[in-house]
């Protein structure tokens, strides 16, 4: 079975030390779909604020 990919946007940047702290954003988002959500899902993440975007929506 072919895991469906979740893209992740990250609109800014955090100060170093919050990371280590708190992780990012991405980090964040992971445990609201569930315990075992890295077992249903690959996840992309994009740096928006570097135009890292998808090139295309199927991405």
């Amino acid at each position: 079975m072919t895991k469906a990919t979740i893209g992740l946007f990250e609109a800014g940047t955090y100060d170093a030390d919050f990371i280590r702290a708190h992780g990012s954003p991405a980090d964040w988002f992971r445990p609201l779909l569930g315990p075992d959500s890295t077992d249903r899902f690959d996840y992309r993440v994009y740096h928006a604020y570097t135009c890292d975007l998808p090139d295309s929506i199927d991405d």
